[in-house]
C-alpha cells in the first residue's frame, strides 16, 4: 500500500503540514518570469499524512514523481514529448477546462508508460490536491463491460 497514514499522538494531524502531507515551495522554471509554486512531501511526515491507499498504484511506483522520470534516457523525439508532459503538469487546470488529457502509448513493452503515468498522476495529486485511481486498460474495459451488463439487467459474476 502507498503511504499509510501515521498516527501523531491521539489521532492528531502532522504538526508541520496539518495533515495535507505536503509543503509548498517555489521554483524558477526556464521560460517563466516568476517562480512557480509546487508542493513536495512534508519533511516531518514524509507525505504520509495524506491517505493514498485508494490509488491502487503498483507498489514499485508509490514514490513516483516527474522529477524522478529520466526523460534523457529516451533518445528520439523526447524534447517535444518532455515539453508536452511538463506543460500538462504546469497548466493542468487549462487542459482540464478544455477537456483534454494525455494518452501514452508505445508498441514496446517496458518502455516506461506505467512509470511515467504514475509520475504525472502523483505530481498532479500533490500540486493540485487531487485524488486519482490507477486502472489498467484491461481492468477499465472489464469495468465498462460490467456496467453495460448491469444496465441491461444481466447478473454480475459471483
Amino acid at each position: 500500500m502507498c503511504n499509510q497514514n501515521p498516527v501523531f499522538g491521539s489521532g492528531d494531524k502532522c504538526p508541520v503540514c496539518g495533515g495535507t502531507g505536503t509543503e509548498l515551495f517555489e521554483k524558477m522554471i526556464d521560460g517563466y518570469d516568476t517562480p512557480l509554486e509546487y508542493a513536495r512531501p512534508c519533511p516531518r511526515c514524509k507525505g504520509k499524512s495524506r491517505e493514498h491507499d485508494e490509488t491502487r498504484v503498483p507498489p514499485q511506483f508509490c514514490d513516483a514523481d516527474l522529477y524522478k522520470f529520466g526523460f534523457d534516457s529516451y533518445i528520439q523525439n523526447m524534447d517535444r514529448f518532455k515539453q508536452v508532459i511538463w506543460d500538462f503538469f504546469n497548466n493542468f487546470k487549462t487542459w482540464e477546462k478544455s477537456g483534454k488529457g494525455l494518452y501514452l502509448w508505445s508498441k514496446t513493452p517496458g518502455s516506461g508508460k506505467t512509470f511515467l503515468s504514475c509520475c504525472v498522476a502523483r505530481s498532479l495529486m500533490v500540486k493540485y490536491d487531487l485524488r486519482m485511481r490507477f486502472v489498467t486498460a484491461p481492468d477499465y474495459l472489464a469495468a465498462v463491460g460490467e456496467s453495460y451488463k448491469r444496465q441491461e439487467g444481466m447478473m454480475d459474476k459471483s
